[in-house]
Order: C-alpha cells, then structure tokens, then sequence
C-alpha cells in the first residue's frame, strides 16, 4: 500500500514532492484536489497525507477532516504560503500533525513525514494488537482471561459448527446459558431458533406435552393442536437448563429423540422428524445423580460426549476486571451515562469478594452501581454493604500483582479453605465438597494436589 498521499494544486511541486520521497524509499501517490484526494483516501491506507493549506474550491481543512473520518491512525501534514497564527492553531486543534510554512526546507519536511509515519504505524499495531486481545479474551457475549475461560473458548470455537451433543457443567450463575447462545450463534444454525428449556421450572404434568406438543382434544383443556419446544427447535438449537430436573419417565423419550431424531406428540399416533442440537446444562453433580438412580445412565452418556466445566468466579478473579469493564460499558450506554470506570478502593472491594452467586451476581452489582453513580467512576459508597463486610485484611495493592507470588498465596488460600471445610463435614469429602460449593471430584483433584490425601486412599473411598 502507498505510504504518502500529497494533495497539491501546483503540478511542479506536486512533482517534486512526489520524486523526493521517493528517493526517501516510500511509496507515493498524488492529487491535484480534494475530490481526487477524497478516491484515492477510500482506496488506500496511507500513514501520512501532505496537503496544500489552499486548494480550488477547497481548503487542506478539508483533506484533514475527511482523513479523520475515514483513516483515523493516519497524519495529516499541512503546507501554506499564506500562514497565520490562527490557521496554525486551527489546524494543531483540528488534529494535524504539523504545519509547515512554504517555502519547503526538504530535510526539514523528511524529517517530519519520518516521525509522522512512525506515529501512524505505532497506532496501527496498537489498534491490532487491542483488537486481537479483544477476539482472545471474548467470544460472543463470554469474557475472560483466565486459563481455563481460554480453554472454554477453544472448545465453543471447535464443537459450534457440529451437530454433537455438549453438557454444560457449573454453579448458578456461572454463565452456562451464554456459552450454550454462544455456541448456537457460532454454528450454522445461527439463523434458527435456540429454544430454552428450564426442566426446574416445568411442572411435571405438563412437561411432556410443552416438550413435545399434543394433538387436540389429547386432554382435557388441549383445544387444539400445540408444537412442542422440541419442534420449535427444529434446525436450531435445544438447550436444556438444569436437565437433572427432568422427570425420569421423559428422560426416556428424549433419549429416543435424540437417538432417532424422531418425537411425537402427547395424544399423537404418527412421529414427527426434527433437525436439533442439543445442549444440555446442570448446576448439580449429575455422576451423583447418576449414581443414586436420579439420572439415567444411558441419556448420561449421551449429553456427555462434550463436556465443559464452567468455573466459579471465585476461582478465576482475574476476569473480574474484564468482567466489570463490559459490564459497565453495558449498563452505562443503557442508562445513557457517562460512567468511565471504577476506583481502585471500589476495585479492591469487589476482588476480596468471593460471589456465590458467581458472574450474575456480579453484573447485578455492577447495574445497581451504575443506576447509583451519576457520571465519573463507580466508587464503594454505591456498592452493597455485604462487599465491605467482607473486605479482608491486611490488604495488597491489586495494581502491584508483581511484587508478590499471587498463585502461591491463592493457593494457601484455597488450601486452608479445604482443610476448613474437612473439619467441618467430619472428614466425609462429600460433604465437604457441598461446603466448597465445587463438585466430589474438583475436590478430589485439590486433595491431591496439596498433598491432603493420597490417590490410593481417595480410590479406595465408600459411597458417603
């Protein structure tokens, strides 16, 4: 691409401007114009555009504001035999680089255009790299940093174009219904529905037909006939939150269904095809469910052929600032304020947090803050008391990260926590593990990390 763009009116030292920065080694192109200038800007990414101060029916004004609209990381250099003081400024305020006075000292102006140039691709590379941070560290409506946010986002980016079946796993609250959107908007299902269904929320009786639908006159009140979600769904996406509420005597003909790809309705003699995909989510320990008879094993093993396992947010607090930034970008262009940031006092408050209520918590907190704050940064007298209540001491300076082994101390943290939570089940790691509010064997795996238990033993333990 060229790298010089010079709009000047008088051919001769449009000419020679165009042969000096050639021999400087750049690539130059040339308009004699604003409308020809205005082409050329649309078809071309220049670093540097060199513009007479006074053009026929125009002005270098012009050149400027047009650059800016259209190539914001360039530099625009004015020139003019006719300088004021006032077009200078004008100029400098309007976001010109600089403002050369005619006649041109050509070692001067190689000098400027250099710097100029390096401006111009330093802010190039420093627009990428952010956009390129930006695609690793979000992904549809997820956000984060964190090892194990990463891996998620490698997994949604890998499975979403397939038609396999995907188990979400993870607290309340976690953001399992955004990773099941993003997969379904990741897909080339995107253009069809994603249905929602909340097993917890159905009552038995009528689950089977608002799975399924019923034909009319099926039972008393069916007045005609209904799809059912599941044919709602068809060529998209059914997700299914909280699936270990379903009841056992459906979870065998959703097994059919997606064994067969074939329903019927409640009431109905004939089965209907459907295209879905199906993701399905709990908040529950499901190989317990499993194991006490709750759960089928053979619908088990079949949502369960990708498994992704949502973290709390206490376990990665690093996406915590990632986190309030989109957050409160969200909350603030929704309530048309100018909210541009929070303190770091409000910052440590909510870091020292351990949110059971994980992510939605969070982004309640935040909403609450920004209907609180009136413009400026959220600050902790917006924030809920139980945050202050709950604040830690001694504390660290979360902006001086360096200066100590965070993973170390964490550790130390998570640690104590576990032997904490031993004591107080008695031993029994069951229980144990409901106290930390983590699964049997995320705590098995920490158990062996810390040395609080050998593999033999932890094999070796009874059902409790």
């Amino acid at each position: 691409m060229p790298d010089i763009l010079i709009v000047e009116d008088e051919e001769s030292l449009r000419q020679v401007l165009k042969i000096n920065f050639e021999r400087e080694g750049y690539t130059v192109d040339v308009a004699e114009g604003l409308s020809t200038a205005k082409e050329l800007i649309d078809s071309n990414k220049y670093d540097v555009i060199l513009t007479d101060y006074r053009l026929k029916g125009a002005s270098g004004f012009d050149v400027l504001k047009y650059q800016q609209e259209r190539l914001p990381f360039a530099q625009t250099i004015l020139m003019t035999a006719y300088a004021t003081v006032e077009n200078a400024i004008d100029a400098l305020k309007l976001g010109a680089y600089h403002y050369l006075i005619k006649p041109l000292k050509m070692e001067e102006l190689n000098a400027i255009v250099k710097k100029a140039i390096e401006k111009a691709r330093i802010l190039n590379e420093n627009f990428a790299l952010k956009r390129e941070l930006k695609e690793r560290f979000t992904l549809e409506n997820l956000v984060g940093k964190s090892e194990p946010m990463l891996k998620i986002f490698d997994i949604i980016k890998k499975v979403a174009d397939t038609r396999t079946t995907v188990l979400i796993t993870g607290q309340s609250g976690t953001g399992k219904e955004v990773i099941a959107r993003a997969i379904h908007n990741l897909s080339s299902r995107r253009e069809k529905n994603f249905v929602v269904v909340n097993c917890g929320a159905l009552p038995e009786a009528l689950f089977e037909s608002e799975l399924f639908g019923h034909t009319k006159g099926a039972f008393t009140g069916a007045v005609s006939d209904k799809k059912g979600l599941v044919e709602v769904a068809d060529g998209g996406t059914l997700f299914l939150d909280e699936i270990t509420e379903m009841p056992l005597s459906l979870q065998v003909k959703l097994l059919g269904v997606l064994q067969n790809s074939r329903a019927r309705r409640v009431g109905g003699t004939e089965e209907y095809e459907v295209d879905i995909r199906v993701i399905a989510a709990s908040n529950k320990n499901i190989e317990e469910e499993v194991k006490s008879g709750r759960f089928r094993e053979d619908l088990y093993y079949r949502i369960n052929v990708i498994r992704i396992e949502v973290p709390p947010l206490k376990d990665r607090k690093e996406d915590i600032p990632l986190l309030l930034d989109n957050f409160i970008k969200l909350y603030s262009a929704e309530q048309d304020k100018a909210i541009n940031g929070i303190t770091e006092e409000a910052m440590r408050l909510i870091l020292n947090y351990d949110f059971p209520g994980n992510v939605r918590q969070l982004e309640n907190i935040i909403e609450r803050a920004v209907t609180l704050t009136k413009e400026g940064k959220i600050d902790i007298d917006v924030l809920p008391d139980f945050l202050k209540e709950k604040e830690c001491k001694p504390e660290i300076n979360i902006y001086q990260f360096g200066g100590i082994d965070l993973d170390s101390r964490l550790s130390e943290i998570e640690k104590n926590a576990i032997i904490s939570a031993l004591k107080e089940a008695k031993g029994r790691k069951t229980e144990a593990a409901k106290l930390l509010g983590i699964s049997f064997r995320s705590l098995r795996y920490r158990l062996l990390k810390y040395g609080l238990a050998k593999e033999e033993e932890l094999n070796n333990l009874p059902d409790e």
